[in-house]
């Protein structure tokens, strides 16, 4: 039993389409669709994380400052420390 190995042909067809200019023209179209959709979800991401460290944050300061003086909590520091670094 021999494994057929024809993947030239195949190759070939798809190097041919690319001599139509509606195909390059879709590929190109499909690839700038996959670049917006990608940096949509990457500012929705980082918009995400902003609003978790702003509710932190928000938390952290509606504490009265006596309180805030007091706590060792590691989270109510590392929250801090990061909004004060980011800004």
């Amino acid at each position: 039993m021999q494994i057929k190995t024809d993947y030239k042909r195949p190759v070939i067809v798809l190097l041919n389409r690319f001599n139509d200019i509606r195909f390059v023209g879709q590929a190109i179209f499909v690839l700038i669709v996959l670049l917006i959709s990608w940096s949509g979800v990457k500012s929705i991401q980082t918009n995400y994380n902003l609003q978790k460290q702003i509710s932190k944050a928000k938390l952290w300061f509606s504490r009265p400052q006596r309180e805030r003086a007091n706590s060792t909590s590691a989270s109510s520091i590392s929250a801090h420390s990061q909004i004060a670094f980011r800004q």
